[in-house]
């Protein structure tokens, strides 16, 4: 996996995100299944330029979903989404 395989990852996060906005998978398990696929990527690599992608994805896909319309009109679901950007921007920082 090279930084373009980042970029592109990024932008299916966003693309997933204003798709799932509509249906009816729980927020949830969107969360769910990213983390595992995050978890996999992260332990399949060394590349630190590849986990910071991979993170910064993982925020640009958050930050879509947390905007929908779905997640405003769902306190659960903005305290998730809140939860997970506190998380990442935390790793992202190094703590």
């Amino acid at each position: 996996m090279n930084i373009n395989d980042v970029i592109k990852t990024k932008m299916i996060a966003v693309n997933h995100a204003s798709k799932y906005s509509n249906d009816v998978i729980t927020i949830e398990e969107i969360l769910k299944t990213i983390d595992i696929a995050n978890a996999h990527i992260m332990k399949k690599t060394n590349d630190k330029e590849v986990k910071f992608g991979m993170i910064a994805a993982y925020l640009e896909f958050l930050t879509a979903l947390a905007s929908t319309k779905k997640i405003m009109n769902d306190k659960n679901g903005r305290n998730l989404v809140a939860n997970k950007l506190i998380e990442l921007s935390n790793l992202l920082k190094g703590e």
